[in-house]
């Protein structure tokens, strides 16, 4: 080949050499917000590493390629895009251990050129070219419908590093830690799966509005394991109700959310009983200091402690016994010794039991420690999920572990285990 074409063709080289690698960190790029990527980025890096060789280009072009992602990396750092700048760093590996390939290769084509060999040597790359562009085809019934599935998916499953809100440019902080069951330990059976998870931003709540659980793979590959948002939230709960309407017959006005939250997590955690809190309400000093008529009197502990407007007969009865002395303290622990109320705490105990048992499997739930170590807002920020593993082959299994706030999107963690049912 004359000198002329020689430059002539080594320039269209470069040039398609450049352009597969625009490509490959334009899907690094994308690959931060579609996670379903990372297959095309491995067939961009496939192209480069053969068109490298079909055009004669030195070990170098590889060194080089990978200083400009290296270079990149502190930038990417600095402007908080971490999962990018892992990207990018990774392939710097890639580039690297691909310019060693290279510089062997250099040397086994050398000898190639100096034997008359090269057109051979061309003409192998030249078929794994071939090989490498129409195996998306070859596969096309199975590739196309699952990369199509993936992209679906990652769309959805998007992560946004930085938003900009009240004119303040705040960075994503979700933070997803597995307590149970711990990385690569062997499971069997029906295993709770559990943790908690929060957006450190958060100034109300957990910051995080939905939890979904995969399994072998990530949304679009793996398996979805149904957890999401539950469908009943603490205004459900019966603990809920109550300690609303205890607070509001006691003390005439609304309570606050975090007032009835207390009570309720209290409630359905057996720290105290139904009768503990109509204690500390009814003999408390903002009760008394409400300065009641006996009539008033009685008529809350009927609607607080019963559930119901007093009778007549009742009423009366109880009016007398104050009217002629008895202490309403002592009216009090009547109401709280009587069969009726009993009988209706039984049944609360009954329903807050079964709403503890169905909540305890959702997110939200209740976490004191991780409110005291993070902050208060973050006292309901459990999740946990009960996985049937009898479902799964027995062997090496990959869990994945979605988080999702409002503002940032999604985030992930994943663990391994091994089922040995």
């Amino acid at each position: 080949m004359k000198l002329p074409e020689y430059l002539k063709e080594k320039k269209l080289g470069l040039s398609i050499y450049l352009l597969f690698f625009a490509f490959l960190v334009l899907s690094l790029i994308l690959r931060n917000v579609l996670l379903g990527l990372s297959l095309i980025s491995i067939f961009l890096m496939s192209l480069i590493f053969i068109f490298s060789q079909y055009f004669d280009f030195e070990y170098r072009y590889f060194i080089s390629l990978a200083l400009i992602l290296l270079v990149a990396c502190p930038f990417l750092l600095i402007a908080k895009y971490e999962r990018l700048a892992e990207y990018f760093a990774n392939y710097v590996y890639a580039f690297l251990v691909l310019g060693i390939v290279c510089y062997f290769l250099d040397n086994l084509r050398e000898k190639v050129k100096k034997k008359g060999y090269f057109k051979i040597y061309r003409l192998i790359f030249l078929s794994f070219l071939i090989l490498v562009l129409i195996s998306p085809l070859v596969i096309y019934r199975e590739f196309v419908p699952k990369l199509s599935n993936i992209i679906k998916h990652a769309n959805y499953y998007v992560r946004k590093e930085n938003v900009r809100l009240n004119g303040s440019l705040i960075t994503e902080n979700i933070i997803i830690t597995v307590e149970n069951p711990k990385e690569d330990i062997e499971i069997s059976g029906i295993v709770k799966i559990s943790g908690w998870a929060i957006e450190g931003n958060s100034q109300d709540n957990s910051g995080i509005d939905r939890v979904e659980i995969f399994i072998d793979g990530k949304p679009g590959v793996g398996k979805y394991l149904d957890l999401g948002n539950a469908e009943i939230t603490e205004e459900d709960s019966p603990a809920y109700e109550l300690v609303k309407r205890f607070y509001s017959q006691c003390y005439g006005q609304e309570p606050e959310v975090d007032t009835i939250n207390y009570w309720r997590a209290k409630l359905e955690s057996g720290e105290v009983s139904i009768t503990d809190m109509a204690k500390k309400f009814i003999l408390s000093e903002e009760f008394k200091n409400r300065n009641l008529s006996d009539e008033e009197y009685v008529n809350i502990l009927y609607r607080a402690l019963l559930n119901r407007e007093p009778d007549n007969i009742g009423l009366v009865s109880w009016l007398d016994r104050l009217g002629k002395g008895m202490n309403r303290n002592v009216v009090l622990y009547e109401f709280l010794r009587s069969v009726e109320y009993k009988g209706l705490c039984r049944n609360y105990y009954d329903k807050i039991s079964k709403y503890v048992e169905y909540i305890n499997v959702g997110i939200n739930l209740p976490r004191e420690d991780i409110g005291n170590s993070y902050g208060e807002q973050f006292k309901m920020s459990g999740f946990s999920f009960n996985f049937d593993s009898t479902e799964f082959e027995n062997g090496e299994h990959t869990i994945y572990i979605y988080a999702y706030s409002p503002y940032f999107g999604w985030d992930y963690v994943s663990f391994n285990i091994h089922i040995g049912n």
